[in-house]
């Protein structure tokens, strides 16, 4: 009975940790992570740090911390205005890249409502 017992609240931990997400970057772009600084060019784009490591993602950052949104990407002012948004609303946002970019140029972006 005490087997039984302490499988099933191993499984149950495991359970709960499963849903666990963490704030980081890997290959294909950042996940769960606060937009830290956006830094905006005169001339159009901006320049994107998050709370994540950005230098896990296939693509080269600049300052081994930015990411770069163009400002001839397709919906630039859209991103943008999104990652605004959740800075300003303290929300996590998922930026996804373009792989193997040289600068880390972003593809988009995502601001869920229960990502907190």
């Amino acid at each position: 009975m005490t087997k039984n017992l302490m499988r099933a609240a191993l499984a149950a931990v495991g359970a709960m940790s499963a849903g666990i997400t963490h704030a980081e970057c890997n290959g294909t772009g950042c996940w769960d992570v606060y937009v830290e600084e956006l830094y905006p060019e005169a001339g159009g784009g901006a320049w994107i740090q998050t709370t994540g490591n950005e230098a896990l993602a296939n693509c080269t950052v600049d300052s081994g911390v930015f990411l770069r949104l163009s400002g001839t990407t397709p919906g630039y002012k859209e991103i943008y205005a999104t990652l605004l948004a959740a800075q300003l609303a303290d929300r996590k946002v998922h930026i996804r890249i373009h792989e193997g970019s040289n600068p880390c140029l972003i593809a988009y972006v995502r601001l869920n409502r229960s990502t907190s």
